[in-house]
């Protein structure tokens, strides 16, 4: 039976849903990535807390201790507190868990020999997927300007729309010769587009 619940060779899950639902539960515990971490760690032999939290990078005390308590459901972890002042609690691998260790290692001495690999894949997949960045040179890029005729000034006071209506002859020629403007002028009923721009 596999991971999913489906024999070799079949098409559909067979007939053994609490065991897949089960493996499942057991999966989702093991495959976390804090859970493979702590098991590394302890596999070297038994750690404090505070030793555990010093030598995983990045997991917060919280999720650490989420981590540890799940293990120790799982009967993977055991936890030992010591009649000391302070109080000192050792975490440490249970004999089952010493075999998922030895699980996770063949995981771990994969990602380190396949690591090269793996990167130079995601280097050609990111190439063929992100588009190329733009050029300086593309002539899409260059700023559109337009000349404005020699002398014109924007009346004093005036805000920038006003300036711009003002300027627009002088830029593009009188409205009425623009065939899509001059086509609606005296036409009361439709909508002129430069109205915004010389409304009072």
């Amino acid at each position: 039976m596999t991971a999913t619940g489906i024999e070799p060779g079949e098409s559909g899950p067979v007939a053994r849903p609490s065991t897949t639902c089960r493996v499942r539960t057991i999966l989702e515990r093991i495959g976390d990535k804090w859970a493979i971490y702590v098991v590394d760690r302890l596999g070297e032999g038994p750690r404090r807390f505070t030793e555990l939290h010093r030598g995983i990078d990045g997991i917060t005390g919280r999720m650490l201790t989420v981590t540890l308590r799940g293990l120790e459901r799982d009967g993977v972890v055991t936890r030992t507190v010591h009649a000391a002042v302070p109080p000192r609690v050792d975490y440490e691998l249970t004999p089952l868990g010493l075999t998922l260790h030895d699980t996770i290692g063949q995981l771990v001495g994969w990602a380190i020999q396949h690591s090269a690999e793996v990167e130079s894949a995601r280097a050609d997949y990111d190439a063929r997927s992100c588009p190329p960045p733009c050029s300086a040179d593309d002539p899409s890029l260059r700023p559109h300007s337009t000349p404005v005729s020699a002398g014109w000034q924007p009346e004093v006071g005036a805000g920038p729309l006003e300036a711009a209506a003002a300027s627009f002859p002088a830029r593009h020629g009188p409205i009425d010769r623009m065939p899509e403007f001059g086509a609606v002028i005296g036409k009361p009923n439709v909508r002129r587009p430069w109205a915004a721009c010389t409304a009072p």
